[in-house]
């Protein structure tokens, strides 16, 4: 059996904790991924500009849904703060919500890719592999006033995902060749565009 594990893990489990986070459809994944991968296409032309701003018109058009019909959800906080702060404005709001949508998943989507693909082409690092391991003094998620503010929810993710895999699949291998897999090199976030896997 093959399946690609970029499709049916990478891609689906941050997208559906920062939908269910931000109040974010997931129905709407497609549209929202695509101008993600738009956003962070390097050398764009313009582009990324035009994408960034369809997807602030998105989450303005579900702010508005939200006011109409709140939920609990980080949009919804976002539309409250707008309305209790006068400094607070629609184009910021907007902006900051897109930014917690597309970071909040299009980042940990590459990680667990490229986590995934390490531990498969190095076994021995796989047996070694401990990530609740302490001290752990990398700084992946930045450092002082440019820490990642999702980096407790991604190591969760990305965690949860590497200690449970292998233990679930423990002959979780390549189905291809490593390099046969196609490298996002025009992505800001790196990764992969599907990881096949066999067990």
């Amino acid at each position: 059996m093959v399946a690609d594990l970029h499709a049916h893990l990478a891609f689906p489990l941050p997208v559906m904790v920062i939908c269910e986070l931000l109040g974010v459809p997931f129905a709407d994944r497609g549209y929202f991924h695509g101008l993600s991968e738009r956003v962070a296409t390097i050398r764009s032309g313009g582009d990324a500009d035009v994408a960034m701003g369809e997807f602030r018109a998105y989450l303005g058009r579900l702010a508005d849904a939200k006011r109409a019909l709140p939920g609990e959800d980080v949009v919804t906080d976002l539309v409250r703060a707008r309305e209790q702060d006068a400094d607070f404005g629609e184009e910021e709001m907007t902006r900051l919500a897109a930014a917690l949508l597309f970071a909040g998943h299009e980042t940990t989507v590459g990680r667990i890719d490229l986590g995934v693909l390490l531990l498969l082409t190095d076994p021995a690092r796989r047996d070694a592999f401990d990530p609740t391991r302490r001290p752990n003094p990398h700084v992946s998620f930045g450092y002082g006033g440019h820490f990642c503010i999702g980096a407790s929810l991604a190591r969760t993710e990305l965690a949860t995902v590497f200690a449970r895999l292998f233990r679930r699949l423990p002959a979780l291998r390549l189905a291809v060749d490593q390099e046969e897999l196609e490298v996002r090199t025009e992505q800001v976030t790196g990764g992969v565009r599907s990881l096949p896997v066999t067990w």
